[in-house]
């Protein structure tokens, strides 16, 4: 880009400047030609203070969608572990196969900006998730070819991602707002097989759910057995073959 009759004292006075998510500086010496950088992108709050949590909040369900997932859960504020031990969302689908139906269980490590080191944080953190799940994604604002403010780097994270089986998700922000305006995803993670199954079981837990030897399904554990494949129609209520089962077995006893 070039500007037309910029005196040095201009120059001088307005080396660089920056607007939104660009910056222009003019080049050494007397040249009249100054380049259009990208600017690192950091999310702030109204008060303009750096704020993970809330970017979080904006994106789960934009992140739920996007990805067909059962649930998700953002769990930040939650967080009780180590510095990567903390996944900052958890999600889930149940996944049918011939022995059964499963859970395939996805992590997230989030970050509020997409500086270089920042982002080799996420890939360090989100690295040390791939034992408890299936899938693990890192999610960075503004991220993609034309939005990343660094391109040789650009290339360089998108193949270090590759290398680990790590997916990439981004955001799209208004840098002026600090709006969400899209989340989708770079690349897709590897499939991995579970190794560590505490995270597989919590969940399982938490969400007060249970694999049925009977029906082979993942059911709630509630009364209504949500999820079973294998209801009775008994005086116009439908009952799960499981607790029949069990409740025949105690009278026998």
């Amino acid at each position: 880009m070039v500007c037309k009759g910029v005196s040095p004292d201009f120059k001088e006075g307005f080396k660089s400047i920056s607007k939104g998510s660009y910056g222009f500086k003019f080049k050494q010496g007397r040249s009249s030609v100054f380049t259009k950088t990208i600017n690192e992108y950091i999310y702030l709050n109204k008060n303009e203070s750096q704020d993970e949590l809330e970017l979080g909040n904006q994106i789960q369900e934009k992140i739920k969608s996007l990805l067909t997932l059962d649930e998700l859960d953002h769990i930040q504020s939650e967080r009780k572990g180590g510095k990567y031990q903390n996944y900052d969302f958890i999600g889930y689908t149940k996944k049918k196969t011939p022995q059964g139906e499963n859970l395939e269980i996805f992590t997230f490590e989030l970050k509020a900006t997409n500086k270089v080191s920042s982002i080799s944080e996420a890939i360090s953190q989100a690295t040390s998730y791939k034992s408890t799940s299936n899938y693990t994604y890192i999610i960075i604002p503004m991220f993609d070819k034309k939005l990343f403010h660094d391109e040789s780097r650009f290339d360089s994270f998108i193949d270090l991602c590759k290398e680990n089986g790590l997916g990439i998700l981004t955001i799209e922000v208004d840098p002026k707002k600090h709006q969400v305006l899209d989340v989708y995803e770079i690349i897709a993670p590897k499939k991995l097989e579970i190794l560590d199954y505490s995270l597989y079981f919590g969940l399982l837990e938490s969400k007060n759910l249970e694999l049925c030897r009977m029906c082979k399904a993942i059911v709630s554990k509630e009364p209504d057995r949500k999820g079973c494949e294998w209801m009775i129609n008994l005086e116009n209520d439908s009952q799960c073959m499981k607790l029949l089962f069990q409740e025949k077995m105690v009278k026998l006893v």
